[in-house]
């Protein structure tokens, strides 16, 4: 502001912050209440950067050379220079300060490498979520700049090169951020393109209270528009504006940030509106134990009587006090073994013992099943389910065989099949989860799994798909520490002595002080509180069955262990020999014969495609006519997919020149796919999605150039078709032609 004698706290930017301090003394719980925190501490806020900039005489962070490098780079790829207040205008011809969008590419870069040498990978949730972030707005603001193409390795790469020093893991990981950034950027650039697509078909209320599509009006806009400043812009309304984070995830920050550029505002509100309606969707389908969670009964009980776990050491407890049994959430002192699912629906019953053999799901590994025994050893109930609704308390689902009361004391006995093979994938996925960061690297962290007597699913962050030759490795890997028989070992220690072993943990999971230590010789070490074998050579053998993407930054591993893994490859080498009995080979030249077979089939279907495209085309003379002087075309053309439809209106919109052509066809699923295309000399009169609209018994709309249908009477489609020659010519009247 030009101050040079203004007192402190001045806010013109004359004074800057170099230090300052937290004093944490208290722990602020859910209820607003301050406790004493049992070690107050002092955090101070005098940073790297906040210190090189006293050192180097700078009042910004950014004129210092932890940045100045990186911009350098930056700027040098945008074909602009930094530090003069240079101004200039975005593609849509607002104005654009360039230094910020230079330091902001300069400060999430050096974010994202760092992030991803610490073994962070962009997500949807957590950490990962925080550089997805991070990286789609650097990706934003490059863009912004004119920079074409991918960057951010580039940008990286000037990040190594200062700061690997310093700290040498950067160059360690340099391929891993360089995989990382490259597959980030792809994908936000295909999700940008399908946001902005989407984007101009986003409904606005303009200030007079009209409804206008944004791509009709957003280019109208150039330059500083004082509407937003005065708080009458056009508005983007808010289910439009949460379907495009929903359905094509561009982050709201950013929706909002790229509105303002173009002299938008977005409804928050009804943003706001449209999450929280999904959440109650969600919320809705919850069933069973999460519903339970918040069942005040289950916590009463754990503080009264917590369950004694002794499934580690054995499959059957005696002398079990049944503590409680509740019906519907709500405790009974006695049951029927009329009172019990699959009898009365929706009757759920359930039993807390003192102490138990039964493993409570939980760490991805699915709850025990066995029975309830009394004295004699006659079966009084069977196991169902067991799940632990709040910490400290395991609950057994229970279907009775015999009356029970409170108090009663029983014998627990596990399935001891069941328990075995969920044993068996539990240790199993720790081998695969040590294989995948031998064989990928580092940064692959548990995602989640899935762990039942049947196979396993363990899901993982990477960012790429993992190929077949690392797939084979990681396999072979695992078997070979299944094939050594190393014995598994187990110990209970205080989490920071077990943290200090080496072991991993899972981001985002709460630990008690002391935690169970699962180790596999050297190969493995893990905090896990499942059950596992004592040796891993009872797992017996390890097969993927799968590996696919779960969601962006996530991988699925699906895999068998065991007898299930040698009748899966016997299932395989069956149809493998009667695929070789169908084409008269061997199975080394199945492949081949196969691979020639697919391109036969392909080179007809061309053919086929090409036959029936020539069969509409030669039907389209007759059926063209005039309507009000405007050339129609209305034509079925029945197994055309959508893409050959699509390909033959735009032919026949280029012979007419000036009309609408509108094509129908019968898909092989039995449903009808009609389009409507108009040139664009009569989209002001004869809008396509009108026309749709208009038609009977049709579900569907579009664009004013080109509108798609779909419909479930293929009976119907000839009417439709009929019809389309009405419209037009009511749409012409209405309108005075």
């Amino acid at each position: 502001a030009g101050h040079a004698d203004c007192a402190f706290p001045c806010e013109c930017g004359r004074y800057v912050e170099l230090w300052n301090l937290v004093f944490m003394q208290y722990d602020r719980d859910s209820q607003g209440r301050l406790n004493p925190l049992p070690r107050p501490s002092i955090d101070t806020g005098a940073g790297l950067e906040r210190l090189t900039a006293v050192l180097q005489g700078e009042t910004s962070n950014y004129n210092t050379d932890l940045f100045w490098p990186i911009i350098k780079t930056a700027a040098n790829l945008a074909g602009i220079r930094y530090g003069i207040g240079q101004f200039g205008r975005n593609p849509l011809g607002r104005e654009l300060n360039t230094d910020v969008s230079l330091r902001i590419l300069a400060d999430h870069a050096r974010a994202g490498t760092f992030l991803i040498a610490d073994g962070v990978a962009p997500a949807n949730e957590g950490r990962g979520y925080v550089l997805r972030k991070i990286l789609r707005r650097a990706i934003r603001h490059g863009r912004l700049l004119g920079i074409e193409g991918a960057f951010l390795q580039t940008l990286a790469d000037a990040v190594i090169g200062e700061m690997s020093a310093a700290y040498p893991e950067l160059d360690s990981a340099r391929g891993l951020i360089e995989r990382t950034l490259s597959a980030e950027e792809d994908r936000f650039t295909h999700t940008l393109q399908l946001a902005m697509k989407e984007l101009d078909h986003a409904r606005v209320r303009m200030p007079d209270g009209g409804i206008v599509e944004f791509g009709n009006f957003k280019t109208q806009l150039r330059g500083p528009d004082q509407r937003v400043a005065h708080g009458n812009a056009p508005v983007i309304l808010g289910e439009g504006a949460f379907k495009l984070y929903d359905t094509f995830g561009l982050p709201w920050d950013l929706l909002a940030e790229i509105a303002g550029e173009r002299g938008f505002e977005v409804d928050r509100a009804g943003f706001d509106a449209a999450m929280e309606e999904q959440r109650q969707k969600a919320r809705a389908s919850w069933k069973g134990a999460e519903k339970s969670v918040a069942n005040p009964v289950y916590q009463q009980l754990a503080e009264a009587s917590p369950t004694r776990f002794e499934g580690y050491e054995t499959l059957a407890s005696d002398g079990c006090k049944l503590i409680a049994l509740i019906r519907n959430g709500r405790l009974v002192d006695s049951a029927q073994p009329g009172e019990m699912p699959g009898e009365n629906a929706g009757e759920i019953l359930e039993a807390v013992l003192d102490h138990t053999p039964f493993y409570a799901a939980g760490g991805g590994q699915i709850g025990d099943r066995g029975i309830f025994a009394g004295a004699s050893g006659h079966p009084l109930a069977q196991v169902l389910d067991t799940y632990a609704p709040v910490s400290g308390l395991t609950v057994h689902r229970i279907q009775l065989l015999e009356p029970l009361k409170t108090g009663a004391m029983v014998r627990a006995e596990v399935d001891p099949g069941r328990r075995a093979a969920a044993r068996h994938n539990h240790t199993a996925t720790h081998l695969l989860h040590a294989a995948l960061r031998s064989a990928l690297g580092t940064h692959v962290k548990q995602a989640g799994s899935v762990v039942d007597p049947e196979h396993l699913r363990f899901d993982f962050s990477h960012f790429a798909p993992v190929g077949d030759s690392e797939l084979e490795e990681i396999e072979a890997r695992v078997n070979r520490e299944i094939w050594s028989d190393t014995a598994v070992q187990t110990e209970v220690l205080p989490l920071e002595q077990a943290l200090a072993t080496g072991a991993m943990a899972l981001f985002g999971e709460k630990y008690r002080a002391q935690v169970r230590v699962v180790s596999i010789g050297d190969f493995s070490r893990e905090l896990c509180g499942g059950t596992h074998c004592a040796r891993t050579g009872e797992i017996g053998s390890f097969r993927i069955v799968s590996e696919a993407s779960v969601a962006a930054g996530t991988r699925r591993i699906e895999a068998l262990t065991g007898e299930a893994a040698w009748r899966q490859a016997r299932e395989q080498d069956r149809a493998l020999r009667r695929l070789g009995q169908l084409l008269h080979s061997s199975g080394d030249q199945i492949p081949q014969q196969v691979e020639t077979l697919v391109r036969e089939r392909q080179r007809l279907e061309q053919e086929l495609d090409r036959a029936r495209m020539k069969a509409a085309q030669s039907g389209s003379a007759s059926q063209r006519r005039h309507i009000q002087g405007v050339q129609v075309l209305a034509l079925r053309c029945d197994q055309l997919g959508r893409a050959q439809l699509r390909q033959l209106l735009d032919e026949n919109r280029q012979k007419l020149g000036s009309g609408v052509v509108a094509l129908g066809s019968l898909q092989e699923d039995g449903k009808t796919a009609l389009l409507v295309g108009v040139t664009p000399d009569l989209i002001p009169r004869l809008p396509a999605g009108k026309i749709v609209k208009s038609l009977p018994g049709i579900t569907g709309g579009g664009r004013a150039d080109l509108a798609e249908a779909g419909g479930r009477e293929p009976a119907r489609l000839d009417e439709q078709l009929e019809a389309v020659y009405a419209v037009v010519e009511q749409m012409l009247l209405k309108n005075g032609n």
